[in-house]
C-alpha cells in the first residue's frame, strides 16, 4: 500500500502557496494514495482554515500538543485529527491563557446548570418566547426545547387572533394573549421571566425593536426575524445572537476565509454574545473568547433546527448560565440530539432526544 506523508508545511504557513510547491502539493492531491499530514495539510492557513493557494485532502493528520483552529474548521482537508502527546502539561497550556476552545461537555459540564434538590420551577427561572401569528410552530419549537432543557416555567406571548393554536398545544406551556406592546409589557412585568427570545416566527412585520427594547434587563435572545429587523439599529448590548450567515451579513461583514475572525469582530463591535450556526458553529463573546462546536450535521439542514437551538439557549439564560457558556451547551447539544437521530430528522425529533443525551452527561 502507497501512502503519502505531507510534512511540507505546518500551522505557521502565513503566504499563498505559489510555483514549485504549489505544484508539489496539486500533484499530492491527485494522486491516489492516502495522504496523512503532520501538523496540518500543507496549503492550510493555521488560523481559519482557509486553502492559501492549494492543499491535498488527507485521510489523516497528526497534530501535538493540541488542536490548532484549522482543524476545526476544515474537516474536509485534514480528516481525522489524532493529538499527539508530546510533553506539554496541561498548566503549561493554561499560562498561555487560550481564547478559542472546543466545545465538548469536558469543557463546561460543572457550567451545567442541574437542578438543586431542593429546587423548585421558580429557581429555574422562566423563558418568555414572542410568538408570531403566521408560522406558529417556529415559537413553539423554541418553548419546547427552552422547557426540556431544564427552564421551570415557558411561556409564549401570542397574538390574540391565533392564541387558540398556541393554548391547545400544550398543558406544559403557558400562553398570554397579545394584541399590542402594552400587552407584551404586562407579560416581561414579572420580574421573575427573567429571559426573553424574540425572532423565531415573529414576523417582519411587528414591532420586534420595540418589543426587544421593552425586554430591557432580561437576558435576550435575538434570533431569525428579530436579527433581520434590527438591521440599522443599534443592538442591545449584552443579548445572545444566533444567526445563520445571511443574517449575520445583514448585521456585520463576513469574511467567508476568516469566519472566526468576523464572530470576534462582531461580538466586541455590537458588544453582544454571537453564534453564528455553521458546520461548525462559533460562539464568540465581546472579550475575544470563542468556542467552536464541530459536533453539527447536515441533517440539520432542515426546517425549525434553527427555533429549537434559539430555544435552547433562551433556557438555558433563564437558568442563569452565562451567554457564552449557554451558547456552547446549546450548540452541542443540538448537534448531539442530531446525530443521534440521523436521517429523517425533522425538527421537533430534537427535544424529544434531549432527556436522553442530558442522562447520559449526567452520569459522567
Amino acid at each position: 500500500m502507497q501512502l503519502i506523508v505531507d510534512a511540507l508545511f505546518g500551522a505557521g504557513l502565513a503566504r499563498d502557496l505559489t510555483g514549485d510547491a504549489r505544484a508539489l502539493i496539486e500533484a499530492m492531491d491527485a494522486h491516489p494514495a492516502p495522504v496523512v499530514a503532520i501538523d496540518l495539510p500543507s496549503g492550510l492557513d493555521g488560523d481559519s482554515g482557509a486553502v492559501r493557494g492549494a492543499a491535498p485532502s488527507a485521510m489523516l493528520t497528526v497534530t501535538f500538543a493540541r488542536k490548532k483552529p484549522a482543524h476545526l474548521f476544515a474537516p474536509a482537508y485534514v480528516g481525522d485529527v489524532v493529538v499527539a502527546d508530546i510533553g506539554i502539561a496541561d498548566a503549561i497550556v493554561a499560562q498561555l491563557r487560550p481564547r478559542l476552545f472546543e466545545s465538548a461537555p469536558a469543557l463546561w459540564r460543572d457550567l451545567f446548570p442541574w437542578p438543586a434538590r431542593d429546587a423548585h420551577k421558580y429557581a429555574r427561572g422562566h423563558a418568555v418566547v414572542w410568538g408570531g401569528a403566521q408560522m406558529t410552530g417556529a415559537a413553539r419549537l423554541a418553548a419546547h426545547a427552552a422547557a426540556r432543557i431544564g427552564a421551570g416555567l415557558v411561556t409564549i406571548s401570542a397574538p390574540r387572533d391565533v392564541w387558540s393554536i398556541y393554548a391547545l398545544w400544550r398543558a406544559d406551556i403557558l400562553v398570554e394573549p397579545r394584541d399590542e406592546l402594552g400587552d407584551w409589557k404586562r407579560t416581561l412585568e414579572d420580574p421573575r421571566r427573567n429571559a426573553v427570545l424574540i425572532g423565531p416566527g415573529a414576523g417582519l412585520d411587528q414591532p420586534l425593536v420595540a418589543a426587544t427594547e421593552m425586554a430591557d434587563g432580561k437576558q435576550l435572545v435575538l434570533d431569525a426575524d428579530a436579527l433581520t429587523a434590527f438591521a440599522g439599529h443599534a443592538l442591545p448590548r449584552g443579548a445572545l445572537l444566533t444567526p445563520h450567515d445571511g443574517e449575520f451579513k445583514r448585521l456585520f461583514a463576513l469574511d467567508g476565509a476568516d469566519r472566526l475572525g468576523s464572530v470576534r469582530r462582531a461580538a466586541a463591535a455590537s458588544a453582544c454574545t454571537l453564534l453564528l450556526k455553521g458546520p461548525a458553529t462559533i460562539i464568540a463573546s465581546p472579550d475575544g473568547t470563542a468556542i467552536v462546536s464541530t459536533n453539527g450535521t447536515p441533517y440539520l439542514a432542515t426546517a425549525g433546527t434553527g427555533d429549537v437551538l434559539a430555544g435552547l439557549c433562551v433556557g438555558l439564560l433563564a437558568q442563569q448560565v452565562a451567554p457564552l457558556v449557554a451558547g456552547a451547551i446549546a450548540a452541542w447539544l443540538h448537534g448531539a440530539c442530531a446525530r443521534r437521530v440521523g436521517p429523517g430528522l425533522v425538527a421537533q425529533d430534537l427535544s424529544e432526544r434531549l432527556p436522553a443525551i442530558l442522562a447520559d452527561l449526567a452520569c459522567g
